[in-house]
């Protein structure tokens, strides 16, 4: 759907003397009535062509002026606008896409089965959350990004119809042939300007929160049983904040000129993009506004230039979940934003780095459907915001501010090397598991084990490892050729006549409140006659 104006400016402008004038656009918000083209024409002496309403309070309106700044300070000059600003270019979160390495195959940002520093290492711990929930159909999570396509990841996921919000100008390409429709498919994002394929961006987003593998062949996302609603906003070489603005709008349930109301609107919304152009203006903060406003979360990724947070929107906007990417390690990821300029970011996820990448879904140059592997913010934030909407399955109608606390008091503590603080990472690691109150895991730092000579007569102990947290209760069983020797329950078990010829061993049970019981085995050994 074309771009389409309140009204058709009027009044004619003269260019000043010698300066070439071109079409810019300015975002606007009012207290009162949204202005048509010609009545802003009127009230600022300005050559306004159109104005589109893109919030109950929003507009953007396309001037011809000599600079974005004369069209900006025309608008202003309006009694009826209160804030004008100019509609700035997004763009992904710049994603550093790697070769995926055989050797990390596993993602290790839900579940790190080789950590032997905490359970699940410093991934996101989703399976554990899993046995709580997989995520709830009724919550809604809208991820604004490139759109999405067919990949056989998300086959049988719970998809809502979205919108295709890239209207295209000012350097950006819809690439779709069209502006604005109900089609949030993505056609690809290549920009020749900036010598850069096809990213499949929104796809690989999508799949971080509602992938359906969770068992082998493909990926897995961390909430595969929410409904995920794809708002694209981003075209060839980025989109426009206006655009976004309408986005954010509609996503949460707000009436947006020319487009239906949202029959599903979000709890959650993700965005993995930015600006990097400094404090978040004024429309933007508003769209926020109204977002959380209605009762949806908003998860933005910090960006990925190594600076302060406090430069890029949305991340920086008040009432933003903000996400910094962490190392397989926990440590601070070098390309993340972080804290600083008086603004920290909320919490931090797995972003990967280039030797351990985070797997994703998307598409080769022959348009074959293929696991790939990225590393970035962009990774990080859906994360968050996969997290949120499984809180948000077990405890339906909590508010924004109140998920955004959860997530804060729950999260992972940062290891004590790898750069990061509060002030300059967040709070910590998201931890879905504890988010939603799933029992804890026992990590086992010391295998078990059996002393003692395995003679007829001798006896032998066992010793059931080191577990953290440390078990209030320790089970053990005595196996003879791997079947359980009934009766032998003890820490210590006397070989026996019949045990000669056999290979006895042992499994360990530990037991704790409020984790789930773990078991181990100790290697069995043939038992010898006495001599």
């Amino acid at each position: 759907m074309a771009a389409a104006g309140v009204g058709a400016g009027t009044t004619a402008v003269s260019a000043e003397a010698g300066q070439v004038q071109r079409v810019e656009r300015v975002i606007l918000s009012t207290t009162s009535r949204i202005p048509t083209a010609a009545s802003l024409s009127r009230e600022t002496g300005a050559d306004v062509r159109t104005v589109r309403r893109i919030g109950p309070r929003l507009a953007v309106a396309s001037v011809r002026a000599t600079s974005s700044a004369s069209a900006v300070r025309r608008v202003a000059s309006s009694h009826r606008v209160v804030t004008a600003s100019a509609d700035r270019r997004l763009s992904r979160a710049a994603p550093v896409p790697v070769a995926p390495n055989r050797r990390y195959a596993g993602q290790w940002d839900l579940w790190d089965a080789q950590s032997t520093s905490r359970a699940g290492g410093f991934g996101i711990d989703a399976p554990r959350a899993w046995t709580k929930t997989l995520g709830s159909p009724d919550v809604v999570v809208a991820v604004l990004d490139t759109g999405i396509t067919d990949h056989p990841d998300l086959r049988g996921a719970s998809v809502a119809a979205g919108w295709d919000f890239v209207a295209g100008g000012d350097g950006v390409d819809p690439a779709d042939g069209d502006g604005w429709d109900d089609d949030a498919e993505d056609p690809g994002d290549a920009c020749a300007a900036a010598g850069e394929g096809d990213s499949w961006h929104g796809t690989f987003v999508a799949g971080e929160i509602v992938a359906q593998h969770r068992r082998g062949g493909g990926v897995a996302g961390a909430a595969p049983g929410v409904t995920l609603e794809p708002v694209r906003v981003l075209g060839a070489c980025g989109g426009s904040e206006s655009d976004a603005v309408a986005a954010i709008e509609w996503a949460s349930g707000g009436s947006v000129q020319d487009v239906p109301d949202n029959p599903d609107p979000a709890d959650v919304i993700s965005m993995s993009l930015g600006g990097a152009d400094g404090a978040c203006s004024p429309a933007l903060q508003t769209a926020v506004d109204d977002a959380v406003g209605r009762g949806a979360v908003v998860v933005a990724a910090a960006g990925n230039d190594g600076r302060s947070v406090a430069s890029v929107s949305p991340a920086n906007c008040r009432g933003v979940i903000s996400v910094a990417a962490t190392t397989r390690s926990g440590a601070l990821a070098a390309y993340s934003n972080r804290g600083g300029g008086g603004l920290s970011p909320t919490i931090a996820a797995p972003g990967g780095s280039e030797s351990r990448p985070v797997l994703g879904d998307g598409w080769n140059a022959d348009g074959d459907a293929i696991v790939t592997a990225s590393i970035g913010t962009s990774m990080a934030a859906p994360r968050v915001a996969a997290a949120a909407a499984l809180l948000l399955s077990v405890r339906p109608g909590l508010t924004p501010a109140e998920v955004a606390r959860r997530l804060v008091t729950t999260a992972t503590p940062f290891p004590a090397s790898g750069g990061c603080t509060v002030a300059r990472c967040g709070a910590g690691i998201v931890d879905a598991g504890n988010l939603v109150g799933a029992s804890s895991r026992f990590l086992q730092s010391a295998t078990a084990s059996i002393s003692g000579s395995r003679t007829v007569g001798r006896v032998l102990t066992a010793h059931a490892g080191r577990w953290r947290p440390a078990p209030a209760i320790v089970r053990y069983r005595w196996t003879r050729d791997g079947a359980t020797i009934a009766g032998a329950t003890g820490r210590t078990y006397r070989l026996r006549a019949g045990d000669a010829g056999h290979r006895v061993g042992l499994r360990v049970q530990v037991v704790r409140a409020g984790a789930v019981s773990a078991s181990a085995t100790a290697s069995a050994g043939r038992v010898l006659r006495r001599d």
